[in-house]
């Protein structure tokens, strides 16, 4: 009987380390994704709105396109296409824009999570955040 036990113990400890790993990627994709974006930008698309707690942010990009980055829904979307598998899910997502100093800073701000949250074994969630600067303002 302990072998059968441990032998599901040992299943449930792997996915909980699937999901952590899932989870991982996934955040520092995004993240990377959305930081070099925004330390690139040519500007904020309406620094006039810049706030603490924003679901989403409009950059110009250097070649003059625009790129909206958004946390409405369940996702993490760049111009609404998702950056995150769909099944992951968001929480506690945020854009922080300051722009009383030159150049405007962003906190970039979330978590995401996997599986069941009232099985342990299986859940796993993990919280990103960064601080970037636009480089050329």
């Amino acid at each position: 009987v302990s072998a059968i036990g441990l032998f599901f113990s040992t299943l449930k400890s792997e996915k909980k380390a699937k999901g952590t790993t899932v989870i991982k990627q996934s955040g520092f994709y995004a993240l990377k994704i959305m930081s070099s974006m925004i330390r690139n930008a040519k500007e904020i698309t309406d620094t006039y709105s810049c706030s603490s707690g924003m679901s989403s942010i409009e950059i110009t990009n250097p070649d003059g396109g625009q790129t909206v980055f958004d946390f409405s829904g369940d996702t993490i979307a760049s111009n609404s296409s998702s950056l995150i598998s769909s099944d992951i899910d968001v929480s506690g997502a945020s854009f922080d824009c300051d722009n009383t100093e030159t150049p405007p800073t962003i906190t970039i701000e979330f978590t995401l999570s996997k599986g069941d949250v009232s099985d342990p074994a299986s859940f796993a969630s993990e919280s990103f955040r960064n601080t970037v600067s636009l480089r050329t303002y």
